[in-house]
Formats: C-alpha cells, sequence, structure tokens
C-alpha cells in the first residue's frame, strides 16, 4: 500500500475524477471507478446501486456542474481499504467514501453524502 500522504494524493485525484461532469456524462468512464458491488446512501437518503448510479449518468437532462473537495483527509482500515472524508461547499455536504484496492486499481465500494444545514 502507499505510504499516507501519497494514498491521500491517489484518492483525492479519484474522487475528484467522480464529480468531474465529463466522467458523469459516460457511463463507461465512471464505471471503471465504481465496484461492482457499489453502494451509496445519497444526500436525499435513496440508497443506488453502481447500475443505478450509471443510469442516473445517462440521463440526458444530466448536467453536471463543477465541484470543489475540500477539507479531504483519508483514513486506512486496513492494507486494502480507505475511508475517504471531505466536503463540497457548492451543495453543503459532507461526504464519506469507501475505496478498496483491487488488484492495482482502486475503486469506490461505499459513498454516502449528508447536507449540512446551513
Amino acid at each position: 500500500m502507499l505510504e499516507t500522504s501519497n494514498l491521500r494524493k491517489v484518492l483525492l485525484a479519484l474522487e475528484q475524477r467522480l464529480l468531474d461532469p465529463a466522467v458523469r456524462r459516460s457511463p463507461d468512464l465512471a464505471a471503471e471507478l465504481l465496484a461492482d458491488d457499489f453502494v451509496e446512501i445519497g444526500s436525499s437518503g435513496r440508497t443506488f446501486d453502481k447500475t443505478a448510479i450509471l443510469d442516473l449518468f445517462t440521463l440526458e437532462e444530466q448536467n453536471p456542474s463543477v465541484l470543489t473537495i475540500i477539507d479531504f483527509s483519508v483514513r486506512c482500515l486496513s492494507s486494502s481499504i480507505v475511508l475517504a472524508t471531505y466536503q463540497i461547499p457548492e451543495t453543503r455536504s459532507k461526504r464519506s467514501s469507501l475505496w478498496k484496492l483491487c488488484g492495482s486499481q482502486w475503486q469506490i465500494v461505499f459513498h454516502q453524502g449528508t447536507i449540512v444545514p446551513g
């Protein structure tokens, strides 16, 4: 496994990639980052699996905006599982993701967004 500072850089780049409007408009690009058993609890409280998320990405009206990640941190839970936490000020939300090392590639297995009251 990478040293924590390098791991932080790698996972921050992957989280930013998932928020990239070009990736969010391309289910093929997004699918590479999501583990097959991916689950998300959205800020709405709804639960999504990989298929549901990729279906959302194919909607024509999908017009993702550019989002900023702040206060990004990682915590190693094992040699192949890492918890990433951060905030997105544009949506006033706190986010957490579990990343799993699958072979030589990190994939997200869980994500949750929580709206922070203004």
